[in-house]
């Protein structure tokens, strides 16, 4: 599990498309630097069939990129993440 040492934003009311910032999570050889990208304004269709505009925010570190899709007012509403841990091959052992 990972804790952070001190509160860390994750999006403020005016992030807009183009802002990028970094923070340092964990410590000593544990440590890696998150990159936050807003990347894209976009609309998604709920399961209901309604509608959310939302601020695409890409963050990367060591480990792999997650993307969350974050709507005025509701907060969190898609995410998806690709690992950057390479698959192993099965080894047959004789």
């Amino acid at each position: 599990m990972l804790f952070y040492s001190k509160p860390c934003l994750v999006i403020a009311n005016d992030t807009k498309v183009g802002d990028s910032w970094s923070v340092v999570v964990g410590k000593g050889p544990f440590s890696d630097t998150a990159r936050y990208t807003v990347d894209l304004n976009d609309t998604l269709e709920n399961f209901t069939g309604g509608t959310y505009t939302a601020l695409r925010i890409t963050k990367t570190t060591r480990s792999g990129i997650v993307r969350r899709w974050f709507a005025k007012g509701k907060g969190i509403v898609k995410e998806t993440k690709e690992d950057n841990v390479p698959s192993q091959q099965p080894v047959m052992m004789k």
